[in-house]
């Protein structure tokens, strides 16, 4: 054997093992990428999925709430007493700030679709506290007599329903969310939730 030879099969051989080392570099980072991608995902729906549980447990509290309310300014009953109303307005007003702090967590991981329902629904929870709940409370404290607008601010189906039907919607859409085997992107932002609440 030649020294130009032997040069040559002991190059051919160090290029093998820098190629079969490569190779298996090129393998291991490509598994190591594979496997933070798959933890990544997992960790986002992992989240997700505390946050729409939150959100829907909170939104149905207050939907309860402003049931509890509803039934103490029943428009042909008489005025409830200022400690019961206070009681049930402070339940609502506890539960709108919850709602609120989750719907604000929610936003930090939802995919679009979600972070828009679940904006509607923290939205409509809010409007009907406020026109409801917090506009009864000058007729309880006696600085308005009872009129036509009190008897307005008992909800009746048609308030109620769609408000329960959101649950229903945000489930839905929360669900596809979970269940979609490619991962959504988190929303880029929620554009009603830029909106002053």
């Amino acid at each position: 054997m030649t020294i130009a030879t032997a040069f040559f099969t002991a190059l051919v051989g160090i290029v093998g093992t820098f190629t079969a080392a490569n190779s298996s570099y090129r393998a291991t980072v490509s598994q190591q990428v594979s496997e933070n991608e798959r933890s990544s995902t997992e960790f986002l729906r992992s989240k997700r999925q505390e946050a729409y549980t939150a959100f829907a447990n909170e939104a149905t509290a207050t939907y309860q709430a402003l049931l509890d309310a509803n039934n103490l300014i029943l428009p042909d009953y008489a005025l409830p007493t200022l400690e019961d109303f206070n009681g049930v307005h402070r339940d609502v007003q506890s539960h709108i700030e919850k709602v609120s702090a989750a719907f604000t967590n929610l936003e930090l991981v939802a995919s679009e679709d979600v972070c828009e329902t679940a904006d509607d629904w923290e939205k409509a929870l809010l409007t009907a506290a406020n026109e409801h709940v917090h506009a009864a409370l000058p007729y309880v404290t006696g600085r308005k007599p009872r009129d036509d607008d009190y008897r307005k601010l008992w909800m009746t189906d048609k308030d109620l329903y769609p408000l329960f039907d959101m649950f229903r919607v945000f489930t839905r859409a929360a669900r596809e969310d979970l269940t979609d085997p490619e991962l959504r992107k988190p929303a880029k932002n929620c554009p009603k939730a830029q909106e002053v609440h």
